[in-house]
């Protein structure tokens, strides 16, 4: 089997072939769903439908593009008679207006099927549309789910013994693509440095990546959340916010050819993010008691830079999130 490139770049999944854009992805989704039924289960079950058997989920149909409401639908999952989720998806800050939301749930409202769903996708602050639309009387009832839920999802399953192909290429499609486009909540990855040097004999500590080199680099075996955000956090306070940029994941990656010079061990592969500039902070809170100095932490980009502590604003989000409504 031979490499394949696409615009100088490696080819991993068989999806980017389709594009990068909207539509691309709720292709992809779509696709991925007709093929592999315990993704089709996972995304119907984020969509809020349920009691349904493994014969009827076989039976579902999977529909891209469907006339729906004078427009078109990005994906449909249809069984005559039973069942009708009609999804709307939007990525890079995008949101559907309520006007094609109420010609979809009007469509939906004159249907037969027993089981009736409008769903959309969106990115950011989910929860707030969440609470938009619930405020809006006749949007009441439609089901919001953000990017985060239905990305743990895939990367789930994509990590499930004897998982599809289908499921794989996806995952990496959606990882390699979207992961910068997709904001993901707004969350924040707090990381702790220290002072001593990356490697023995070296003069880079490990403070000096993200303010000389651009650059957070950790053994790949850590794999951590996906977060769009990064923040660090040395000498008792947060010091900085950065926004991943990309990520350089190639398993033959190690220290040395992320920053040259280090002398760390070649054996070690490595995650680099390469990161954009700091982001300015009026505010810069301390680590906070309940904080041990080895915890990573993930925070609400707001909570963070609005807390005394980290760990107050870690605090704040567990209670945000444990308090959001799903759908």
């Amino acid at each position: 089997m031979s490499d394949l490139f696409l615009h100088e770049r490696p080819v991993r999944s068989v999806y980017r072939l389709i594009g990068d854009d909207e539509n691309a992805l709720t292709f992809a989704l779509g696709h991925c769903a007709s093929e592999d039924a315990d993704f089709r289960r996972a995304l119907l079950q984020l969509c809020k439908v349920k009691g349904l058997g493994k014969r009827q989920l076989e039976q579902v149909e999977v529909k891209l593009q469907e006339p729906a409401g004078g427009g078109r639908s990005d994906i449909e999952f249809l069984l005559p008679g039973h069942l009708r989720v009609i999804v709307e998806a939007k990525i890079r800050g995008g949101r559907p207006p309520n006007s094609q939301l109420r010609k979809y749930k009007r469509e939906l409202e004159h249907g037969t099927e027993k089981i009736r769903k409008l769903v959309v996708i969106a990115e950011q602050r989910s929860d707030e549309l969440r609470r938009h639309l619930r405020g809006t009387a006749d949007l009441q009832g439609v089901v919001v789910l953000s990017w985060s839920e239905v990305r743990a999802a895939i990367e789930r399953l994509s990590k499930q013994p004897g998982s599809s192909s289908y499921i794989k290429h996806l995952e990496d499609f959606v990882e390699e693509t979207y992961d910068m486009a997709i904001q993901f909540d707004e969350e924040v990855w707090v990381v702790a440095l220290g002072d001593e040097p990356i490697a023995k004999g070296s003069s880079t500590r490990f403070v000096d990546m993200p303010d000389k080199h651009n650059v957070y680099i950790f053994p790949t075996r850590y794999n951590p959340r996906r977060t769009v955000f990064i923040a660090f956090r040395y000498h008792g306070q947060l010091h900085a916010v950065h926004k991943i940029l990309r990520r350089n994941e190639k398993p033959e990656i190690n220290y040395n050819q992320v920053i040259p010079g280090l002398n760390a061990p070649t054996r070690q592969k490595c995650t680099a993010y390469h990161l954009g500039p700091a982001i300015p902070l009026q505010n810069r809170p301390r680590t906070g008691k309940r904080l041990p100095w080895n915890t990573q932490a993930y925070c609400d980009l707001d909570l963070l830079l609005t807390s005394k502590t980290i760990s107050d604003a870690k605090r704040l989000t567990d209670e945000r999130k444990a308090k959001q409504p799903l759908g």
